[in-house]
């Protein structure tokens, strides 16, 4: 008797717990209870433990039960759940497949600001950013920054000054790709980067974390010269976005006095006061290359070639870059072709393509060095002096091959002094100037070509 009394008691005891047992989705609770209860702490811990070990085919199944059930207990089912469907969209081949975990992805997202997005630390905004960075990653070409923008923008416009540099780098980079594609979006692009560069400016100034400021400035630097480099941010542009009034005001702030000079910098050939001031005070705080170019840059414009090649050479020996000291020494052949003092120019040409072997215009500054100077190089006999053009196009291909983003205007070029070649009937005069003949140009060139 006392046996069966054990066993009903048992059976009524399960009979209660199951009759209890719901899911946390169902009771609106983290964990749900009974059964479900204790099912999606043990789903939660499998997940766990094959997702830390990169076990992401066992894990799967864990964490689709955790997440479908008790959505709302653990932040761990939407950390691993990112891993997992990173490594399944990663080795997934079928594009539409792909596409789908995207989106499963994309949703995870949002589930997790449902159910965390109160998170002192990685609340909302991060989550979302963090969203975004996946959605750029995956998506890939097929990415629409219109959609990224607009997820970003309400969080840019609530924290100000105070967003992630993450959060701004990309909403500025999504506000780029939309004006790429979409002309009528070219201001707001500006007006975009405009902010976001004042903002992380007024971080900077700020800050006085070392790693904090470096973090800073990887994000801001970059930014800086995708703006200048752009084809929006033309020198019309420019001049309409800064005034003398801007700079006094940022006179002692040398992150922003940076920013200003960098990217008037990448506008090229852009003579504007308000640069030359912003060097100016730059330069009085902190000599940094960048600000010896901006007065460089004035004196040339004023016609001071010393004063301009004194400030170059300053920047040279303070830049650590190679491609800036590369355009200071083409910025100082240029004036010295202006002198007329070729075989110094040339020698400054030369050591811009030795700091860049990828930039072209030295090349091209050579070539016309060249072109000038052929009558003189052979006085009296206007064949050879023709014949000098085929090294002149020599240089001109290099400047192609070096930078194949200025073959249009190189190429031109080109059909330009192959009407200066000699004709076949002129060579045939001249026998040592045959076919295939090499052909040493002399006098200060001192170079040999091939004639063809």
């Amino acid at each position: 008797m006392k046996l069966k009394r054990l066993i009903l008691a048992s059976a009524l005891s399960l009979y209660a717990l199951s009759a209890v047992a719901q899911t946390g989705i169902k009771t609106g609770t983290p964990y749900g209870s009974g059964e479900d209860s204790v099912r999606c702490l043990e789903n939660i811990s499998l997940l766990s433990n094959n997702a830390k070990n990169k076990n992401f085919a066992d894990a799967e199944k864990y964490w689709r039960m955790a997440y479908t059930e008790c959505p709302g207990s653990h932040k761990n089912i939407y950390i691993y759940g990112a891993q997992i469907l990173d490594w399944k969209i990663s080795n997934e081949k079928d594009s539409a497949k792909r596409a789908a975990l995207l989106e499963e992805l994309m949703a995870m997202y949002d589930k997790r600001i449902e159910y965390f997005g109160g998170d002192h630390k990685y609340g909302t905004d991060w989550i979302i950013t963090t969203k975004a960075q996946d959605y750029i990653r995956f998506a890939g070409e097929a990415t629409d920054y219109n959609k990224v923008h607009d997820w970003l923008k309400p969080i840019v416009e609530k924290n100000q000054n105070y967003t992630s540099p993450t959060t701004l780098n990309y909403y500025v980079f999504s506000s780029l790709l939309k004006a790429y594609a979409d002309s009528t979006a070219h201001d707001q692009y500006v007006k975009d980067y405009m902010m976001s560069a004042k903002y992380l400016n007024e971080q900077l100034a700020n800050e006085t974390d070392p790693k904090r400021i470096e973090e800073i400035q990887n994000v801001k630097e970059p930014m800086d010269d995708l703006f200048g480099r752009s084809g929006l941010a033309s020198c019309e542009v420019l001049k309409q976005l800064y005034t003398d009034a801007d700079i006094d005001e940022h006179k002692t702030d040398t992150a922003y006095l940076k920013t200003v000079t960098a990217i008037f910098q990448e506008a090229e050939n852009c003579e504007a006061p308000v640069y030359y001031k912003a060097a100016k005070y730059l330069f009085e705080q902190n000599p940094s290359s960048r600000a010896a170019i901006g007065l460089a840059y004035e004196a040339m414009s004023k016609g001071k070639n010393a004063e301009a090649m004194n400030y170059l050479n300053k920047a040279v020996e303070l830049s650590k870059d190679a491609k800036e000291r590369a355009n200071c020494y083409y910025a100082m052949a240029t004036i010295r072709f202006r002198e007329h003092s070729y075989a110094a120019a040339r020698q400054l040409a030369r050591q811009s393509v030795a700091e860049n072997p990828h930039k072209g215009e030295p090349y091209i500054l050579i070539a016309q060095m060249y072109a000038s100077s052929a009558n003189s190089v052979f006085p009296g006999d206007p064949v050879k002096q023709r014949c000098v053009y085929y090294l002149v196009i020599d240089k001109l291909i290099q400047a192609r091959n070096a930078d194949p983003q200025i073959a249009g205007r190189v190429n031109n070029l080109i059909a330009r002094y192959t009407r200066s070649l000699p004709a076949a009937s002129d060579v045939f005069m001249h026998p040592e100037l045959g076919k295939g003949k090499s052909f040493f140009v002399g006098g200060w060139i001192g170079e040999s070509t091939v004639i063809r």
